[in-house]
């Protein structure tokens, strides 16, 4: 399971995530697929992971502070595999794996990918879950592993990527030299300001913290699951399809929208995730590239929805354009210049779920609920 163990420095994005990770011991940060399946080959399912594992640096990392920086070692050639019999029961089979989805990674002492299957006695179903932690994978990275993962299954467990296409996914720790230099160029100046000028008067909104039955204060997180019917969905993309707009633009005005009704505020922000992939040559890049940026627009009483859908455009174009500043400086330039402690407390999302093409399989998703919110309220569309 220990590799030869290489060195090299963090990224901003892994130090932002090990820092999380360290400051809120929970499941927040783990990137959870849950599938059912059908007439799986387990061990070459297995085999098939760690194939993946050997071709792509970034998954074998482990993390730790040296000296006071926080370093990352090549260390793990292997996922852990965690396994249960069950007779036939399917809802405790998956409470299982979830409950098993829900627990903490030790970023120094074990891999950070995870396999965790519950099967059945008498029955060829497999509930299966692939769990790895945030640092190593963003949205981009986890479609491409889906499809190595796929792609080993379907040559019997073994690795079918060429030496071009690891040259073209290994290449995190260029991103990594590449964000150092980018911060001291003139870009990077430049987006530094931006973001001082433009937070220099915003926060977000504050809501009263939840309270059980006795009215004691807790900080216990949960989710809601919200289903949109097909016909809305439809009326979605009619609506956006009409005004020249994204489904995405016009769900997240409709969330700072439903926040400002609720905290009676008109001037905030909201996170949101961006790709932070604007060089072409980390657009293969198999690694945590994910940027959460603060969105931020002001409404007034005059503002109809159009107006604040233009705004919210404007802001996230604005957004893109000035990316690649690490949100790990953004909040310390915030305590910095105004004692900010309060950017990142609401978040929003599209994150569809991972999909696997196995060939000879019948594979299910499992929709999965996390336990724990990486922030006080996240919204997570897929």
């Amino acid at each position: 399971m220990i590799a030869s163990v290489s060195s090299s420095k963090a990224s901003f994005i892994e130090r932002q995530f090990w820092l999380l990770s360290q400051h809120d011991k929970s499941s927040a940060y783990n990137v959870n697929s849950i599938f059912l399946f059908e007439n799986l080959d387990f061990s070459r399912f297995v085999a098939s992971v760690n194939a993946v594992i050997n071709d792509v640096e970034v998954l074998r990392s482990s993390y730790e502070l040296v000296d006071g920086e926080i370093v990352r070692f090549d260390k793990f050639n292997q996922c852990s595999v965690i396994e249960k019999t069950f007779n036939e029961n399917n809802i405790e089979a998956k409470n299982w794996v979830i409950q098993n989805c829900n627990q903490e990674f030790d970023l120094v002492n074990e891999p950070s990918v995870k396999l965790i299957s519950a099967k059945f006695i008498g029955c060829e179903d497999l509930v299966v879950a692939i769990s790895i932690h945030h640092i190593v994978i963003d949205l981009s990275s986890k479609d491409q592993i889906a499809k190595l993962i796929s792609d080993a299954y379907n040559n019997f467990g073994q690795s079918a990527v060429s030496k071009e296409d690891k040259d073209r996914f290994n290449n995190y720790q260029l991103f990594s030299q590449y964000q150092s230099s980018w911060l001291t160029s003139d870009k990077g100046i430049r987006s530094a300001r931006y973001w001082r000028e433009k937070l220099e008067i915003f926060s977000t909104i504050k809501f009263d913290t939840p309270k059980v039955n006795n009215n004691e204060v807790t900080s216990k997180g949960g989710s809601i699951r919200l289903d949109l019917p097909q016909e809305g969905w439809q009326a979605l993309k009619a609506f956006s399809k009409e005004y020249s707009l994204s489904p995405f633009i016009v769900l997240l005005t409709a969330y700072y929208l439903l926040l400002a009704k609720y905290s009676g505020e008109s001037q905030f922000c909201i996170a949101v995730p961006l790709s932070n992939r604007k060089s072409p040559i980390f657009a293969d890049t198999i690694g945590c590239l994910v940027n959460t940026l603060p969105i931020t627009i002001e409404f007034t009483d005059k503002d109809t929805v159009f107006d604040v859908l233009k705004k919210v455009r404007i802001s996230l174009l604005e957004a893109h354009r000035y990316q690649e500043y690490p949100s790990i400086e953004i909040i310390n330039d915030a305590l910095k210049e105004t004692a900010n402690k309060d950017l990142y407390r609401h978040g929003f999302t599209f994150e569809h779920p991972m999909q696997l093409n196995l060939e000879g399989v019948k594979t299910e998703v499992i929709y999965y609920q996390p336990l724990n919110p990486q922030l006080d309220i996240f919204m997570r569309l897929w």
